[in-house]
């Protein structure tokens, strides 16, 4: 331990002056970000909670879109597909944009849920007084509703902030860009980058009818689209969304034990171990999740040999701290809303401290669980993404590839034809359509059992 300390201290020493660049670059773009997500947030928010012709109904397309898609397709999209359409943008330009788009989808729903919660009388007052519409939601709704929407805002500012992480995607230079690429660290080493046999598939175009096809009622629909799109659409099929699947699927089992286990016990009176679970909750829903996976997949082999994991299950790994440390505060507050009671009537009948809760408080926790647990999946598929910035074969990696593949010179030496547009849109609607119904459940669970 001491070593490391050492390592780490003669790093910061070293490179304080680039880091501290890098630092001031990551809060300009936030300091952006949080400014326009502010904007986008009041105004948005309020058109929807006063239900306005056109824009309510926009805003509301807009915070869907943007809450059921992963802000890492999301960079892609802006960054490498829309210079497809003639929208060619700076790199400092898409980060601020990409993250305050972001940002301002989720600040959206916060002021709507603030302005929404102040009492109709305040706003039947503010008229009775001579004030207009207008001058009633500025002089009343929007002070008091801001108020009540100020600890969620507060919530999405601090994500602004840690989402310029994932800026290192694009090159832009914030702090884990720098950090990366002092230590010379390459995420596209061969081994870890290339895909598997999916990939033999792809290449540029072809010229037509070359390409052959597979029989079947599912395929026929490929006949008519161009020939690049089936070898594309079977290899993310197979190889992406069962990466995605799988590493969704681990993190989100580990998640539910490991935070179920740790949020119970946080709410033992014990002081050290309070403190130590504590701990771990913060640490890891403090840390971006993408730091939090380059610790594990860069920085653990340099302890020891033993502890090097390759890009698949450093994500797993990664999501499920992350997913725990959330799991396990919405455990701690689900048992500790349980009557007391509960607990006594379950003491007075003989259980123990094991039994009691086994028996009768956390098969009432879990059921106030539910909502929440729908939403940490939806998180959790979503930052699947990052497996791929390793190189992992989900969903958006594979989709990396096959624009990589495709737009790759021809043997004619012509360039191919990256197709980044319709395969980053692809990613994006299927993340969507997986994202939007789980989203919609866990609003409903949340109406109907808490």
């Amino acid at each position: 331990m001491l070593a490391v300390a050492f390592e780490i201290r003669k790093f910061l020493s070293d490179n304080w002056d680039v880091l501290l660049h890098a630092l001031l670059r990551t809060l300009e773009v936030s300091a952006i970000a949080i400014v326009g997500a502010f904007f986008i947030g009041a105004i948005l928010g309020a058109a929807r909670a006063h239900r306005i012709p056109v824009v309510s109904q926009i805003a509301a397309a807009y915070v869907e879109v943007i809450r059921n898609t992963p802000i890492l397709v999301q960079i892609f999209f802006i960054f490498f597909a829309l210079p497809e359409l003639g929208l060619r943008l700076q790199t400092f330009t898409v980060a601020w944009l990409a993250v305050m788009v972001w940002g301002g989808a989720f600040n959206t729903e916060n002021w709507r849920a603030g302005f929404e919660a102040v009492p109709h009388r305040f706003r039947e007052a503010g008229l009775a007084l001579g004030f207009s519409r207008l001058a009633t939601f500025f002089n009343v709704t929007l002070p008091i509703g801001g108020r009540i929407a100020l600890p969620a805002t507060i919530n999405t500012y601090i994500s602004v902030l840690k989402n310029t992480a994932l800026l290192y995607v694009i090159a832009y230079p914030e702090l884990t860009t720098t950090a990366l690429q002092i230590n010379a660290l390459d995420l596209l080493h061969p081994g870890r980058h290339l895909p598997g046999a999916g990939l033999g598939a792809l290449g540029p175009d072809p010229p037509g009818g070359v390409a052959p096809r597979d029989s079947g009622d599912a395929l026929m629909l490929l006949s008519i689209l161009p020939d690049w799109v089936g070898p594309v659409a079977r290899y993310m099929a197979t190889d992406g969304l069962k990466g995605t699947a799988r590493i969704g699927g681990i993190a989100l089992v580990s998640s539910a034990l490991i935070g179920v286990l740790f949020g119970t016990l946080l709410t033992i009176r014990f002081l050290p171990l309070q403190s130590l679970i504590r701990l771990y909750i913060e640490v890891w829903r403090g840390l971006p999740i993408i730091v939090t996976i380059f610790l594990i997949y860069f920085a653990l082999p340099s302890l020891s040999p033993h502890l090097r994991f390759d890009a698949f299950t450093a994500a797993a790994i990664g999501l499920s701290l992350w997913g725990s440390a959330q799991m396990a505060e919405a455990t701690r507050g689900a048992v500790q809303s349980i009557p007391r009671e509960q607990h006594e009537a379950a003491s007075a009948l003989g259980f123990g401290w094991v039994g009691r809760h086994a028996y009768v408080i956390l098969p009432q926790a879990l059921r106030r669980l539910l909502p929440p647990g729908v939403s940490l999946l939806v998180n959790i598929l979503q930052n699947t993404t990052l497996a791929g910035v390793l190189g992992g074969a989900e969903l958006l990696g594979t989709a990396q590839r096959s624009v990589e593949r495709l737009g790759a010179p021809q043997p004619t030496g012509l360039l191919g034809h990256p197709h980044a547009f319709e395969i980053y849109g692809a990613v994006l609607v299927v993340f969507f359509v997986i994202s939007f119904p789980l989203t919609r459940l866990a609003a409903y669970l949340e109406r109907r059992l808490i």
